[in-house]
């Protein structure tokens, strides 16, 4: 998700650069400080799962729990390309 919003936030300011005459540096620091902005916003409002959850209802935390259960999620360890 934060890959995709990200990716937007560079679209939307490469047609700002072509159409509000903005300078690199300008650019640059706009979309720095969008991200860093969206960086905390998303520390404080998503968590990986419902049970770690500070704000959180015990019934909706329950329902979660019961409707779509829990997710392991597999360990991947990326390798050396080049061998």
């Amino acid at each position: 998700m934060l890959f995709i919003c990200n990716m937007c936030l560079n679209l939307i300011m490469h047609v700002l650069s072509c159409f509000a005459f903005w300078s690199k540096s300008q650019i640059f620091s706009t979309a720095g400080g969008v991200s860093f902005i969206w960086w905390i916003f998303w520390n404080i409002f998503v968590y990986s799962s419902p049970e770690t959850h500070p704000r959180i209802d015990p019934v909706e935390k329950n329902y979660i729990m019961k409707t779509v259960g829990t997710v392991v999620y597999e360990q991947v360890s990326l390798t050396h390309v080049y061998g």
